[in-house]
């Protein structure tokens, strides 16, 4: 979650606690809960309050299916203003976590190293 934007925009939406909660109820459930953090700035303040996708120790965004246009060019989720979109959010990225997809993509397990 992007900090700077829930801080700039006034009387805004903080989707950090939605996405807490699902991913506590995700976790319980036994499905993919991926992880909910503060992030610096995304670049997109003009469409924040915005929500990312990581993965790796590099922090690389992921796009993830069901992305508007928009979101795949600013690979994040953007103008995430109330709970359903929050929800949305965590819904494709968790989606995304059990599907397998990277930052490279979709990992493919028809294919055999070696």
């Amino acid at each position: 979650v992007c900090e700077k934007c829930v801080g700039r925009k006034a009387g805004g939406f903080n989707p950090m606690p939605t996405l807490l909660e699902m991913k506590g109820e995700a976790a319980a459930a036994g499905w993919p809960a991926p992880e909910v953090e503060w992030q610096d700035c995304m670049g997109g303040c003009a469409l924040g309050p915005n929500v990312r996708l990581v993965e790796g120790p590099y922090a690389l965004p992921v796009v993830v299916e069901g992305m508007e246009a928009v979101e795949q060019t600013y690979k994040a989720f953007v103008q995430v203003s109330n709970e359903q979109q929050a929800q949305r959010a965590f819904g494709l990225a968790s989606r995304a976590a059990a599907a397998g997809i990277t930052a490279a993509g979709p990992k493919d397990s028809s294919k055999v190293d070696g």
